[in-house]
Order: C-alpha cells, then sequence, then structure tokens
C-alpha cells in the first residue's frame, strides 16, 4: 500500500537491533489465501519480534491473529474460523545453510531482504486446518442428519440359509417315521399279547382243556 509501511525489511540488520514490527493486512490481499475463503472480509494481524537466534543466524518470533470464513469441506458453507498462533523462525539464504542445525523453521529470505506479509500470510496458511469442516458431522450446516446405526442396518446383507428348506423337511421326516415305528410296535405289541377272555369264554377254555386231558390218559381196563 502506498504510504504504509515497508514490507520488504533487512531481517539482519532488524534482528541486531531486536526490533519489533506489526502489520496489519486484509485477507483479500493475501493470494495464496483466496481459494479457501467463504467471504474476502476480515484482516490479519501480526507481529514480528526480530532477533538473533541461538544458531548465529537472524531470527523472529511471529504471532498473528485472523478470524477468516472459510468453507466447510462438507456443506459448501461458510464458518468462521479463529486463529492465533505464534511460531519462531530463522532466516536463511539456503535450504542447508551452513552452521549449526537448529530446531526452528528455517524461512528462506532473498539476499537477506523478507515479505512481512508473505511470512505472515504462511503463517495463517500453516494454522488452518487442511481440510476446513463447521463442525461435528452430525451438525455441519447444511449436511443431512446420519445415522450410524440405521446405515450399519442397511449396509448389512441378509443372511441366506440354503439348507433351511432341507433341514425342515428332514425334521418332517424324522418325527413321520417316529410315529410310524411307534404305531409298527404297537401293533406288533398287541399281536403276541396274551388274549384276555370273558367268562364265558374262561369256562370253555377250561372245559375244552378237561377234555383233552381226559382222551389222553392212559385206560386200565
Amino acid at each position: 500500500m502506498a504510504g504504509g509501511p515497508p514490507d520488504l525489511v533487512d531481517c539482519e540488520r532488524l534482528a541486531a537491533e531486536r526490533e519489533t514490527l506489526e502489520r496489519v493486512y486484509e485477507l483479500s490481499e493475501l493470494p495464496r489465501l483466496q481459494d479457501l475463503l467463504a467471504a474476502r472480509g476480515g484482516q490479519l494481524r501480526a507481529a514480528f519480534a526480530f532477533a538473533p537466534a541461538p544458531s548465529g543466524r537472524s531470527g523472529a518470533a511471529v504471532t498473528i491473529e485472523a478470524t477468516p470464513r472459510l468453507v466447510c469441506q462438507r456443506c459448501l458453507d461458510g464458518f468462521e474460523f479463529p486463529v492465533a498462533a505464534r511460531s519462531e523462525v530463522e532466516f536463511a539464504a539456503q535450504a542447508q545453510p551452513d552452521g549449526p542445525m537448529t530446531q526452528r523453521e528455517l524461512y528462506l529470505t532473498a539476499q537477506g531482504w523478507v515479505s512481512l506479509r508473505d511470512l505472515a500470510e504462511e503463517e495463517l496458511l500453516l494454522a488452518l486446518p487442511l481440510v476446513p469442516a463447521c463442525s461435528a458431522p452430525q451438525e455441519c450446516g447444511k449436511s443431512p442428519r446420519f445415522d450410524i446405526s440405521s446405515a450399519a442396518k442397511a449396509a448389512a446383507p441378509e443372511t441366506v440359509r440354503p439348507f433351511a428348506a432341507l433341514q425342515d423337511l428332514l425334521k418332517k421326516h424324522d418325527r413321520s417315521d417316529h410315529g410310524s415305528s411307534k404305531k409298527q410296535k404297537n401293533s406288533v405289541e398287541a399281536r403276541h399279547a396274551p388274549l384276555a377272555f370273558g367268562p364265558r369264554q374262561a369256562r370253555r377254555f377250561d372245559r375244552c382243556e378237561e377234555r383233552r386231558d381226559a382222551s389222553e390218559a392212559p385206560y386200565f381196563p
């Protein structure tokens, strides 16, 4: 912006002087953020506290605050996502600089110069989720309600029993065989059971036995 504070700064000089700079950027001015925004309104506030790093290189503590309105990737509706982040970086002219290793993130410079807007935009992008979503799936924007139990029942395949009919037929056949064998057993027992005589038949049987015994007795003149 014309007339505003400079965007390109000499990070080595600022680190040596332990300068702290503050900037405010419109979210609509950040090109790499545009595809994620549902609305272009809002601001990004950033603070850069420059100081020498333990490795001997120049460094800075970067603090950002913003509330961009992002596009939910589930319902495609817009939602506000508050961001407040702080990180420490070290500046280097190449990806693998000479000197001791560092645990801080390396930020490449252009001959010792750094764009504060690019640095603030990158810190904001790192603080945003990879897949923005407004809330839990069951409460997300315009997304339909999702019942896990119902879906599981619908997706469960129907149990197929190919031998169920055969098993029923075998059970019926066993019952019929058992009944017929019982009837045959009863008829056989009935055939071999001793005869039951009534009173007349008993007396007649006794007389027949008496005549047979008399006829078989030896005759003595």
